[in-house]
């Protein structure tokens, strides 16, 4: 990943827009008796997740900065689990195919890298399969479910990007959806603990 913060793309001052819906009634962690992550575990998960929805923010934020254009190639943004157990699924609903591709920080970009699914495919044919694997539940999860909460389709063009991430908080009853998108914008937009959406 290129070096440099993670607010290096953005202007002075300025930080990510992380938008979260306020909750009435208490907070989404106060409502987690009802699903089998407790909240210590919910926090967890999701302060991991923002960390990696920064980082990739950051990432495509630099990738343009050098290339005049946005990416689908999660491989070249850098993107590489925290933790051997990868307990989202995230990526791009297509692979977006520009000409020419580039190699970047020598790295050959292939657009088929679109998805946490194909790193997955990767890894069980190099054979650190045992290093690296979905949870149980990620293994079940579609993306395409849910590309009706995509606010730009969840693509990638020259000028603008949507990244989608599908995140279980216990069971698939309850699960985050997070974007990330060209707008420096980072959104909750369903909050797996109370159902909620933030359109």
């Amino acid at each position: 990943m290129a070096a440099g913060s993670f607010y290096f793309f953005l202007s002075p001052g300025e930080k990510p827009k992380i938008q979260m819906p306020d909750l009435k009634g208490g907070s989404s962690l106060q409502a987690s008796k009802f699903i089998p992550f407790t909240p210590e575990e919910i926090q967890e998960a999701r302060s991991e997740m923002k960390l990696t929805l920064e980082n990739l923010l950051h990432a495509q934020n630099s990738f343009f900065q050098d290339e005049n254009r946005y990416t689908s190639d999660l491989k070249v943004l850098g993107w590489a689990p925290l933790k051997g157990e990868i307990r989202y699924k995230a990526g791009f609903a297509e692979a977006f195919h520009p000409v020419p591709l580039v190699s970047y920080h020598e790295i050959k970009e292939n657009p088929e890298n679109f998805t946490t699914d194909q790193f997955i495919r990767d890894i069980m044919t190099d054979g650190s399969q045992d290093r690296y694997h979905y949870s149980e539940l990620v293994t079940q999860i579609d993306l395409h479910v849910y590309d009706s909460l995509c606010r730009y389709g969840c693509k990638v063009t020259v000028k603008t990007f949507e990244i989608i991430f599908v995140m279980p908080l216990g069971d698939l009853h309850h699960v985050d959806v997070w974007l990330v998108n060209h707008n420096n914008e980072i959104v909750r937009i369903k909050d797996g603990v109370t159902g909620q959406l933030n359109l």
